[in-house]
């Protein structure tokens, strides 16, 4: 494998500074913001000044993220199987022919990157190798293998990838594997839908129906925008550019603590967790631990008895009301246990001289005839 990149080794460095911000929250030692806790009672003003606490600790945290994030350039990878026209989509933005295309299969061998200015700032377009399947890759000459590696560590440093597929072939498994690659790195995804000028007898509902059947194909890729473009004729390749820009936004978009359990409290109002083998597992609040992608951690009761399917509904529910349109969202689930959170004070406890009273006088009071002092003693 080639050696990481400064992007590359920054990208892990602020992914594991997110793990070690969760792991404070966990231990108690960043006051968390309890939404559903009814057995932490507090009043009205304690409630807001630990609300408060906690946005401002969210807010340095995503001020930490955003000064890290600032000055790289968004770096966008085109991907797909051999021969789809990812080279050609790159030389139809750039206007001129800088990689090589051909219709023999495996002509790219390498990615290639290569800067473009957009708007006031550039973004990094990477051309990379088409992925084979993994057994005509293992089968393969040991190029075939180098340029699938380097095609996979070209989309590791990639903010968003654009999956480019035949339009004539439509959606193949392979498609499938690669855009699963994709969701693995927790990379923005765009769909380009390439060779559209070759599908025949197209009408007003053609392109509608390609959607619905990508969508029923891979419904775990249902987040990604789909685009019908034409690299030979330049239909709609500036669309992509357009799309990956903007989920390259969406993918740092970060939600304070406040507002991120407010929907989650609706959320489990409308549809509490199904329970599981007789114990329904209570969500009490959660916090976003990173960007790029966006990660948010939900502290709960019997976290490993969270379903997937209300894991899903919850992504649904902030995809809703935050977008994050063509990025993946990583929910991680943690048990509650390890936080230290503010007990309720019991109202029926007395105090402390009073207790101490108590004792006095239970200590003067006259012991009854079976008590160890009340029992007469042997004369000696």
């Amino acid at each position: 494998m080639p050696p990481e990149s400064e992007a590359e080794l920054a990208r892990k460095a602020r992914e594991a500074e997110a793990d070690a911000w969760a792991d404070e929250v966990a231990a108690g030692r960043l006051e968390p913001y309890v939404v559903t806790d009814a057995d932490a009672a507090t009043d009205e003003s304690e409630d807001d000044a630990d609300a408060d606490g906690t946005d401002a600790e969210a807010r340095r945290w995503d001020a930490a993220m955003a000064a890290d994030a600032e000055g790289e350039p968004a770096a966008i990878a085109f991907i797909g199987r051999p021969n789809v026209g990812k080279s050609s989509l790159l030389n139809a933005l750039l206007g001129e022919d800088r990689a090589i295309v051909s219709e023999i299969p495996g002509t790219t061998r390498d990615a290639i990157d290569t800067r473009l200015a957009w708007g006031r700032s550039e973004v990094v377009l990477i051309d990379t190798a088409g992925i084979r399947r993994r057994g005509k890759v293992a089968s393969g000459p040991s190029a075939e293998r180098y340029s699938t590696l380097r095609a996979l560590h070209a989309l590791s440093r990639a903010d968003v990838a654009v999956l480019v597929i035949d339009a004539v072939e439509g959606l193949t498994a392979q498609d499938s594997h690669v855009a699963g690659y994709v969701i693995e790195e927790g990379k923005g995804l765009v769909i380009a839908v390439n060779k559209w000028d070759l599908v025949a007898d197209k009408t007003d509902r053609t392109f509608d129906q390609y959607i619905e059947w990508i969508r029923n194909e891979a419904p775990f890729i249902d987040f990604a925008p789909i685009v019908s473009i034409s690299a030979k004729t330049g239909q709609r390749v500036g669309r992509v550019l357009e799309m990956a820009i903007d989920i390259w936004g969406e993918r740092r978009k970060r939600v304070s603590t406040g507002e991120l359990n407010r929907v989650l409290t609706a959320a489990t109002d409308r549809t509490p967790p199904p329970p599981v083998r007789g114990h329904r597992p209570r969500l009490f609040y959660a916090t976003q631990a990173a960007v790029a992608p966006p990660t948010f951690v939900f502290f709960a009761s019997d976290a490993s008895s969270v379903h997937f399917s209300y894991r899903r509904y919850l992504e649904n529910r902030l995809r809703e009301t935050f977008g994050f349109d063509g990025t993946p969202i990583r929910l991680v689930f943690r048990d509650r246990s390890s936080v230290k959170l503010p007990r309720r004070r019991n109202s029926r406890s007395a105090p402390v001289a009073s207790a101490k009273g108590g004792r006095r006088a239970a200590s003067a009071r006259p012991s009854g005839p079976g008590s160890a002092s009340g029992r007469a003693r042997k004369p000696h």
